[in-house]
């Protein structure tokens, strides 16, 4: 490479990694480590040779990072990367990228600078307490629409189709990587894969050709290595769990060649339907807190996006949480010690939150039928807290879905290319006694049940729940629970229209309509299970086969939890409806006896998920459930939800005619007693009374 003069460069400044233009002249900024030599390269926009080559000097650099500025007008369209120890390598830092082709076809990605973005909206800053979360794959959620969509798979199709997400009552959706990572990062170190013949074939053709290969040999840094396997075994990173240039939006999720300006569209979109944009970062163990908190300050301030899902097993929770300018930015991770962070004091903005694994497999455990899990399972369902939030959810990326959750115990990873080794023993599901599809009417009937079920729980949980793409409406993966490289259907999420997909996606709706209409299921304060305010009830309260009291003897798997309204409106201002929930998860019918409901109110089914249409509770229906008004059974392996609702006139004035009746026996019962006729009520006084009235008998 000619190194020519084209540009005047100096000493830059290291302030800003990254390249950043300015009224004269653009600044470029690189960490580089002792002893590593490198280059700036400079293309013309479109060359295929370079326009200029800057060596960096050690007399630009301050620590380790060298800095040049170079006087490009303003008006000069170029690309750059640089040569690092003479391998040609982007901007870590770039904001924006290219992808060059050259005559031969072969492809080099390069960085350019980052085009004039404009938001048009702002952050939402949703309290967790009123979130619904939804995760989804940008390329998954559309490729897989039947009939095909314009542009599948790309950020432009996913904001064609939030009214979707936004009518199923989604507040805040979760995007899996959306950065610019490596999606073969085989065929990046390598110049191809070789047969035993000789030929080369390129990666992605030969993953789509499906031609078998057992034997194949691939060259890295100049040595063979032979990989025993088929050519599957060459994978796509299709969810994008890994390094990569973390303040680029990925250019194959683009729909035009314009991805910073797509992607900026999509956010506005996003938040002109009032939902949440949250992204998922993967980050390798030994990236620097600084550097995390650089990729979340850009995405952040440039994009205006509302938060982040922290990924990877560094300790980085200290560096974004002293940030003060993501005070206000929610941050999502796996765990950490709170009590580290806030020093036991509330923050006034909620920002830091748990995804609560711990949920997912108590739940899945109580709802499969496993016994003993009644204490846990009641505090998963109460679990909040006033300083950081909690995330629950029966399904993520890793693991089955929900549709399988119910369909599978047993993992089925074949097509990932490992001997299905690959993917968590660990699913804690239940098929229902026959591994995967069947065509047992009943078994099916099931398994929706199941489903139900499983989002009654979710819904009536504290913490925010989070809904995987697709468990809306039964999506499945054949069985794997770890579809990482599933560019396919496999992965994709599944658009059913089937009856069971349609009754079901109504069902969620209706579910999440449900929850959001009752605040007092979704408190931020910790509930104390005490009248603490004196409403005549506790917050929560526990009941079984007798009012307030759970004897686990005489229930197997089953609870009944009601919420006293009347503490909604400590954080939302207006009082909320009781709320009774009957959870059994046992084989057999179980009878719950119900506290009374406040005066003036009876209890009425809303929800029974024993019903296929679980909602459309008739007046027949509710007749049939109530024995005496104080007990009521649910079917084998349901829920059911009542609340209290006001009496009718006809009602109340049954209600005013028992009363009177009742204080006409009474009162009858009092004229006896003071005639000798009948004992006074009461043991002590039924047993004098008949003593005496016996007595006189025998006179």
């Amino acid at each position: 490479m000619k190194k020519n003069k084209y540009f005047n460069a100096s000493p830059g400044s290291c302030m800003q990694l990254g390249a950043y233009r300015d009224e004269n002249g653009v600044n470029f900024s690189l960490y580089l480590e002792d002893g590593v030599e490198g280059e700036l390269i400079i293309y013309r926009k479109g060359d295929d040779l370079p326009l200029q080559i800057i060596p960096l000097e050690n007399d630009s650099r301050i620590g380790f990072v060298n800095a040049l500025y170079l006087n490009i007008p303003g008006d000069f369209e170029f690309e750059y990367n640089y040569s690092i120890d003479g391998s040609i390598c982007p901007d870590p830092f770039a904001k924006s990228i290219c992808i060059h082709e050259y005559e031969d076809g072969t492809e080099e990605l390069r960085c350019s600078l980052l085009p004039a973005i404009t938001m048009k909206t702002m952050p939402l800053k949703i309290n967790y307490s009123d979130s619904i979360f939804y995760k989804l794959h940008v390329k998954g959620f559309t490729q897989g629409m039947t009939p095909p969509v314009k542009n599948a798979g790309t950020f432009t199709a996913l904001k064609d189709h939030l009214n979707y997400l936004k009518n199923l009552g989604i507040t805040s959706l979760i995007l899996m990587p959306v950065y610019e990572f490596e999606e073969t990062p085989d065929k990046k170190k390598t110049t191809g894969v070789q047969e035993p013949s000789g030929e080369y074939f390129n990666i992605d053709e030969l993953l789509s050709s499906g031609k078998p290969f057992e034997n194949i040999t691939y060259m890295e840094n100049g040595e063979q290595d032979t990989v025993l396997h088929s050519a599957r075994k060459l994978r796509k990173n299709y969810w994008g769990y890994a390094e990569g240039l973390y303040f680029v939006p990925k250019t194959s999720y683009c729909a035009t060649s314009y991805p910073e300006k797509e992607f900026a569209e999509m956010v506005d979109a996003i938040h002109r339907k009032e939902m949440e944009c949250i992204l998922e970062f993967f980050f390798p163990e030994n990236i620097p807190g600084w550097k995390v908190v650089q990729i979340l300050r850009f995405w952040r301030f440039t994009y205006h996006v509302d938060g982040f899902h922290i990924l990877g097993h560094g300790d980085w929770i200290s560096a974004v949480t002293d940030d003060l300018t993501l005070t206000g930015t929610k941050l999502l991770y796996e765990y950490f010690d709170q009590n580290k962070v806030y020093e036991k004091k509330s923050p006034y903005f909620r920002n830091l939150c748990i995804m609560n694994r711990n949920y997912q497999n108590t739940m899945r455990c109580f709802l499969k039928g496993d016994e003993g899990l009644e204490n846990s399972v009641k505090w998963f369902i109460r679990n909040t807290s006033e300083s950081i939030a909690s995330v629950n959810y029966f399904a993520d990326n890793d693991g089955f879905t929900m549709a399988d959750m119910v369909s599978y115990e047993h993992r089925h990873n074949e097509e990932n290319g490992e001997n299905n080794t690959d993917g968590t023993d660990q699913n804690f599901t239940w098929n229902g006694g026959e591994e995967g599809p069947t065509k047992k009417r009943s078994l099916n009937r099931f398994r929706q049940q199941q489903l139900r079920n499983a989002f009654v729980m979710l819904m009536t949980s504290q913490s925010a729940p989070m809904i995987y793409g697709g468990d809306e409406c039964g999506n499945s993966q054949n069985g794997n629970n770890n579809a990482w490289c599933q560019d396919n259907e496999t992965g994709w999420q599944n658009w059913k229209k089937t009856k069971d997909a349609r009754m079901l996606k109504n069902f969620v709706q209706n579910m999440i309509r449900f929850r959001m209409e009752h605040p007092i299921l979704r408190l931020r304060n910790p509930m104390r299970q005490m009248d603490y305010r004196s409403f005549g009830y506790p917050d929560v309260s526990y009941h079984g086969s007798m009012a307030w009291y759970v004897d686990d003897t005489r229930m197997k798997n089953a609870f009944g939890i009601m919420y006293c309204g009347d503490y909604a409106a400590g954080e939302y201002g207006t009082k909320d409806e009781f709320i009774y929930v009957a959870y059994n998860m046992y084989w057999v019918a179980q009878r719950f006896a119900l506290p009374d409901p406040p005066a003036g109110k009876r209890w009425k089914v809303t929800v029974d998920t024993a019903v296929e249409d679980s909602f459309n509770i008739t007046k027949d229906m509710e007749k049939a459930y109530f024995e005496d008004g104080k007990h009521i059974t649910a079917a084998p392996r349901s829920i059911m939800i009542l609340t209290s609702a006001a009496l009718t006139d006809e009602e109340q004035a049954d209600v005013e005619k028992k009363l009177l009746e009742q204080a006409e026996r009474e009162r009858r019962t009092m004229a006896k007693v003071a005639a000798g006729i009948e004992p006074p009520a009461g043991a002590a006084g039924r047993m004098a009374g008949e003593q005496e009235w016996m007595s006189k008998g025998q006179e």
